[in-house]
């Protein structure tokens, strides 16, 4: 077994539980940014419906594929040992769920959105980072893997009354400010 198949229930495992919660924390992150001027609970409850309904599909599709390609049938027992393997998607992004639920609570103020955004750009930096760590890598060389995982999320948030088509991303090109190339 090599030393990256380690734990396999850790999110910051080089295995497919560290992936289903990138995964999990991306589809967060893209879903929070795709709101505009929403109440902090209405967002809460599309960012979790979202993750649950793709939990459930991709958990299905993985069940299915899994017997399709082994033979027999495909059964209640199946998906649900699928589901608890790819339990990483919704164990991901929690801390974004927590800080979306205590915005819905008016525990922390209407930016909570946003905060949230910072959560999951930390968390995915964070695995990029250790994930290159486990390799063995420069500090350098981890920081910048770090970062390229970390510009996977969907960029900023726009502030409140700002139009959606004037968002930036990390990832944008120099030159882009608020959506428009300046000369």
């Amino acid at each position: 077994m090599s030393s990256l198949a380690g734990a396999v229930t850790h999110p910051f495992t080089a295995d497919a539980a560290g992936a289903g919660a990138i995964y999990g924390t991306i589809t967060a992150m893209a879903v929070v940014a795709g709101t505009d001027e929403r109440a902090m609970s209405q967002v809460f409850v599309l960012v979790l419906g979202t993750l649950l309904v793709l939990w459930l599909a991709h958990a299905y599709a993985h069940t299915l594929a899994r017997h399709i390609e082994h033979g027999g049938r495909a059964t209640l027992r199946a998906l649900r040992a699928t589901l608890v393997e790819e339990r990483s998607f919704l164990v991901g992004p929690s801390p974004m769920l927590v800080v979306l639920a205590l915005g819905a609570l008016d525990i922390l103020p209407d930016s909570a959105d946003t905060f949230s955004l910072w959560v999951g750009l930390v968390q995915l930096v964070s695995w990029g980072t250790a994930y290159s760590r486990r390799l063995g890598r420069s500090w350098m060389r981890d920081l910048g893997t770090g970062v390229i995982n970390g510009l996977l999320g969907p960029g900023r948030r726009p502030a409140r009354g700002e139009p959606a088509l004037m968002r930036t991303s990390p990832a944008s090109p120099p030159g882009w400010q608020r959506g428009i190339i300046r000369a």
